[in-house]
């Protein structure tokens, strides 16, 4: 069985040296206080907020409720839509990276995967990192639908802001949001206003790479006023390629074209009632990754930025759609909620195996050093319902409670055939084809409780319980017919839990101290030999954090500290078999514990400047059972950096009555990683070196139109974000994920 189109694991021991990062946490938040008990909690991004309070204070629903960012007692990162909007930056992969403790691992064409606070096994598995869009979870719980690795590029004028939780959100969000939870807000319709936008952009990556161009619009206009309006957006971009294949003599061929859409309707029923409906459409299609094959010591293989693979591979094609209805009723002090929604994703990732299976096809066909070409299509439908009451949060005592039903049915289909290497034409009938249609279901009831013992400080409580059900068939075929047909099941009853309790010195400053656990679902393994399990279990954690938030009464200096010492049982990972089977299993413990700082700052009219500095210790708490892979106590967890940083500012300058000018620029640093863990000692972890990248833009706002030139990547670094071997042990070649070269664009932006 094949569960993904990877050709394997990585590499051996990492740096065993442990440190103690909640006793410096702490040493951090005493002198904190003691140097400036005003720093603390804003956006975490250049202040162009689009979703804030009558008194100017950033408002998230980081806990399905509307409530100051101030004041969530947990860490949050909001990237409003606007800044999104300003930059030039549409691909999530882009602006993540940026948000403290968030580390991306782009494997494949496609295939990105989200890791927080160092929670990250590798390549492969369920989710870590759940998804959600207007608190309506995104994509797969499980592998066979894509779940570690399909997320939703939705372009910013369909947004509101992008909310980034830091640490394991199981209670409210339940299975795959242990690590974390990305929440995409859209754009809610206008009651009252008619308006629009419309933008378009020109960029290229210098050195030869390719061009790039994007248009988008949206509006927004009231059919019936103050009750009825309709919000309509749509885009078409090009991303710029910037990877060559000199085998195949093209160049530039990882351009990425993506278009989609949303249409919203709001009705305001009565005073007390409102219903929205909304669909979002997207596609994206890529002819070839983003990847530089390297030797295992991560120098180029054939060139900079060049790559070579079996013609017609090594792409991806993505099809989304998603659509919800919510009901709000507000009944005296309560508000009651429901939230339906219906999903379908499909990708298709065709791959070249002809390092790994090149001579199995050989021997099949009897053809001469013929090609391995593997099909990889996964499809998802996923149907969830919610309904969630609310109470107001202006008495003693207040909640939060609902339960939840999800239910998703995934088919991934694999098939490998011989294909000319020079052309990458099918020469021959399948030579080896998977089936695998597979469900997830969910129930779930949930509860939090906020008690306000005073009006300085409150506690918070919450517990979730879940039952959930995978099943599994698969039907296997090679050359010679039917291998084996094989179903499995498994079930789990999985409890999480949080306790929040926080103390306002004032109003702009809090502490809080947070305790919350967080699963990733279990599963099983179908047609596999007796001596593999054949099923795994959910694996789970506990994070313990202590933190901070606050600004100055003018809100012209304001920060954010957070210490956190995270406890992982039973972690899930990816294994394969010496037949080449690939399947999941449970290995050992692992911790992570850190600091997260961040600052921002007005010290002049027009002067905005933000920073973050983060550091991680995520590491193997014990050695690795007998039988799973090469690891060891002390060993680092694949893709997470020690440290990471950024810096940015902006300056805006009026010029005119309706006229200013704008300068800002981003600095973004990323510590060194290690790739997955290996299989033995023989093989070698893939090191991705520290990397550094600058970002800048100058523009104009006249009136309602803003013209922007930018240069991002401004040193024309090449940052490593994956590693993975084309062979099946991890030795030359590694294709190598770099983020995009120095790329150089304008864009023209009018609001109607």
């Amino acid at each position: 069985m094949l569960i993904t189109s990877d050709a394997t694991s990585f590499n051996s021991r990492a740096n065993r040296k442990s440190r103690a990062a909640i006793n410096i946490g702490l040493f951090l938040c005493v002198s904190v206080f003691a140097l400036n008990a005003a720093q603390a909690a804003q956006a975490e991004t250049l202040p162009a907020i689009d979703a804030v309070n009558s008194d100017g204070d950033i408002v998230v629903t980081a806990q399905k409720r509307q409530e100051r960012l101030l004041d969530v007692p947990m860490a949050v990162t909001t990237i409003p839509a606007q800044v999104l909007v300003n930059g030039n930056v549409v691909q999530a992969k882009d602006y993540l990276i940026a948000v403290p403790g968030v580390q991306i691992n782009t494997r494949q064409a496609g295939r990105t995967q989200i890791n927080i606070r160092g929670v990250t096994s590798g390549n492969g598995g369920n989710p870590l990192v759940g998804i959600t869009i207007d608190d309506i979870p995104f994509g797969s719980s499980t592998v066979f639908g894509g779940g570690s690795s399909v997320i939703p590029d939705l372009d910013p004028f369909i947004l509101q802001s992008v909310e980034v939780l830091r640490g394991p959100q199981g209670t409210l969000y339940g299975a795959s949001s242990m690590g974390g939870l990305v929440k995409f807000q859209t754009m809610s319709p206008s009651l009252t206003d008619i308006n629009g936008a419309l933008q378009t952009g020109l960029s290229g990556v210098t050195g030869g790479g390719g061009t790039g161009y994007s248009v988008r619009g949206a509006v927004n206009a009231p059919l019936v006023h103050d009750k009825l309006a309709v919000s309509l957006s749509a885009f078409y971009r090009k991303d710029p390629g910037y990877i060559s294949d000199p085998s195949q003599g093209v160049k530039n061929q990882d351009d990425l074209r993506a278009l989609g859409g949303r249409v919203a309707i709001l009705g305001q029923l009565s005073d007390t009632f409102k219903i929205c409906l909304s669909a979002i459409y997207q596609k994206q299609d890529q002819d070839m990754s983003s990847q530089m094959d390297t030797t295992i010591t991560g120098q180029p293989l054939y060139g900079d930025l060049q790559h070579v693979r079996l013609p017609g591979t090594d792409g991806f094609h993505s099809r989304v759609q998603f659509y919800d209805l919510i009901l709000d009723k507000e009944v005296g002090d309560v508000t009651l909620s429901s939230l339906s929604a219906y999903t379908r994703t499909k990708l298709a990732n065709p791959s070249d195996f002809t390092l790994v299976d090149g001579g199995y096809a050989a021997d099949v066909t009897g053809l001469p050093n013929p090609g391995a070409y593997f099909v990889n299509n996964v499809s998802t439908k996923k149907f969830t319902q919610e309904f969630r009451i609310t109470s107001s949060d202006d008495k003693p005592i207040s909640y939060i409670a609902g339960v939840y039903y999800g239910d998703e049915k995934s088919f991934l289909f694999q098939d490998e055939f011989a294909a000319d290497q020079a052309t990458g034409a099918i020469v021959s009938p399948s030579i080896y084809q998977s089936n695998t249609h597979s469900s997830y279901r969910e129930y779930a009831a949930y509860a939090t409780l906020t008690w306000k013992a005073s009006e300085q400080f409150d506690i918070q409580a919450g517990g979730r319980y879940s039952h959930s059900l995978f099943k599994s068939s698969e039907f296997d075929t090679d050359n010679t017919g039917p291998i084996f047909q094989a179903d499995a099941r498994a079930k789990e009853n999985p409890f999480t839990f949080s306790v929040s309790p926080r103390y306002h010195f004032s109003t702009n400053l809090m502490i809080y101290a947070r305790v919350a656990s967080g699963f990733r679902a279990g599963g099983a393994n179908a047609g596999l030999p007796a001596t593999i399990a054949p099923t795994f279990r959910s694996d789970d954690l506990v994070n313990y954090e202590i933190g901070m938030k606050g600004q100055t009464d003018n809100g012209r200096l304001s920060g954010t500290l957070a210490t956190y010492y995270i406890d992982w049982s039973n972690i899930q990972i990816t294994q394969r078999d010496n037949a080449g089977n690939s399947y999941l299993t449970n290995a050992g413990k692992a911790k992570s514990e850190g600091v997260e700082a961040s600052l921002s700052a007005q010290p002049l009219d027009g002067l905005y400047l933000s920073s973050s500095l983060t550091y991680s210790h995520a590491v193997m708490n014990e050695d690795a059972p007998a039988g799973t892979f090469y690891g060891f106590k002390g060993d680092r967890l694949p893709f997470s950096a020690k440290w990471t940083a950024t810096l940015g500012g902006e300056y805006r300058m009026p010029v005119g009555a309706k006229t200013s000018v704008f300068l800002a620029g981003n600095l973004l640093y990323t510590g060194q990683r290690l790739s997955d863990f290996v299989a033995n000692s023989t093989q070698t972890r893939f090191n991705l070196p520290s990397f550094t990248t600058a970002d800048l833009r100058i523009g104009a706002d006249v009136g309602n139109v803003t013209a922007t030139l930018f240069v991002r990547n401004v040193g024309d670094s090449r940052g490593f974000v994956s590693g993975r071997p084309l062979r099946s042990r991890a030795r030359d070649p590694i294709a190598v994920s770099v983020i995009t070269p120095r790329t150089i664009g304008a864009s023209l932006s009018v609001k109607l």
